[in-house]
């Protein structure tokens, strides 16, 4: 059906052709020939700058393609460096909490020497009182 359609219009089209070729002067015939070649030859510039345009996309999606892969392995970078940054500052966490820890035991250490000090000093204190005070009681109790 479209064949015949397509037929119908290319025999009006010639048919059309003909009446205009045979009622025109060939002044308007040069004068229709000249515009017809104008227009072909500013679609033909109309079609090479479209495909010019195509071609500058094209390169331009690539270069954003590009852009974007290197963007990317940037931020991959940056978080493989973040990740390194996190690893080593909680290493340094922990080697200057193991040295604060070494700081605390010899202070322990330091305040369990002068408890024992004072435990020895205090123990013969009181030893030394309730001595004196037992003494004390017996001349009391012998001189009563």
């Amino acid at each position: 059906m479209e064949g015949k359609k397509d037929l119908n219009a290319a025999q009006r089209v010639s048919v059309d052709r003909e009446y205009l070729e045979s009622t025109l002067k060939e002044e308007d015939k040069r004068e229709l020939r000249r515009e017809g070649m104008l227009l072909l030859q500013k679609y033909e510039n109309d079609i090479q700058d479209v495909q010019d345009t195509q071609k500058e996309m094209i390169k331009l999606s690539e270069l954003m393609n590009q852009f974007s892969t290197k963007v990317y392995e940037q931020d991959m970078m940056t978080s493989q460096s973040k990740l390194k940054h996190y690893y080593f500052t909680y290493v340094i966490k922990v080697l200057d909490d193991a040295v604060a820890s070494f700081d605390f035991l010899h202070e322990g250490n330091k305040n369990l020497n002068q408890a024992a000090e004072y435990a020895k000093s205090t123990g013969v204190l009181w030893s030394a009182y309730f001595i004196t005070l037992g003494v004390i009681l017996l001349m009391l109790d012998y001189l009563n």
